[in-house]
C-alpha cells in the first residue's frame, strides 16, 4: 500500500511539474575563459552580473569590447529587466604575486538603492578611477558600495599578514553591513 501511495505521489508530481522558461539570456564571448560569478537584481528588475575573463584577450558584450589588463581582467555589468545591455564596466587586477582576487558577492541593498560588494585583492584593484591597493604583499579582504551606475561610492580592506577574503555581504533595514570571510592569521579592522 506504501508503495502504490509513494507510485501515485510521485506520479502527480512528475505531471503537474513544469519547466520555467527564461525570459532571455545573454552571451558574452572572449578569447578565453569568460565567465559570469554572480549576479543581482535591483527593485526595478535590472540586473548586475560580476565576471571575467582571460586577461589576454578582449570580451564582447553586445557592442561593446572591454580589452583585458593585468593579471585578470572582470567586468560588472548592467542589464535591464528586457535583457538590454545598459553598461558595463572593467575591473582589473595586477598583482606580481602568484595570487589573484576578485569580486564573490555582489547583493542590491533596497535600503539605500545600492550595490554592496565583497572579495578579495592581491595586488592592486581598479574600478573606473577607483585604485585599490593591499598591503603587506597579501591578499586582503575587501568591501564596499557602488551606486547603481557602477561608480565605487566608499568601501574598506581587511589587512594584516597571511590571507584574508570576503566571502558573503549582507545589510539590514538599519542600514548596518555585515561581512563574512575567512583569514589565515590576526586581523585589523
Amino acid at each position: 500500500m506504501k508503495r502504490s501511495i509513494l507510485i501515485y505521489i510521485l506520479l502527480h508530481i512528475c505531471i503537474h511539474s513544469y519547466s520555467q522558461s527564461w525570459n532571455w539570456a545573454k552571451h558574452i564571448h572572449s578569447g578565453g575563459g569568460e565567465r559570469a560569478t554572480v549576479s543581482c537584481i535591483d527593485g526595478q528588475g535590472n540586473s548586475y552580473t560580476i565576471g571575467g575573463f582571460d586577461s589576454n584577450y578582449s570580451c564582447q558584450f553586445d557592442t561593446v569590447t572591454l580589452f583585458g589588463v593585468g593579471t585578470s581582467t572582470s567586468f560588472l555589468a548592467k542589464y535591464e529587466s528586457g535583457g538590454n545591455l545598459v553598461w558595463v564596466k572593467k575591473i582589473s587586477y595586477t598583482s606580481s604575486q602568484n595570487c589573484s582576487g576578485g569580486i564573490v558577492d555582489l547583493v542590491y541593498d533596497s535600503i539605500s538603492n545600492s550595490l554592496l560588494f565583497t572579495g578579495s585583492i592581491c595586488g592592486s584593484f581598479q574600478m573606473n578611477s577607483t585604485i585599490i591597493t593591499s598591503s603587506f604583499g597579501s591578499m586582503d579582504a575587501i568591501f564596499g558600495k557602488a551606486d547603481l551606475n557602477g561608480d565605487i561610492l566608499w568601501y574598506e580592506t581587511i589587512t594584516g599578514l597571511g590571507i584574508k577574503q570576503g566571502r558573503t555581504i549582507a545589510y539590514d533595514n538599519a542600514g548596518s553591513v555585515y561581512v563574512a570571510g575567512t583569514n589565515t592569521h590576526p586581523i585589523q579592522i
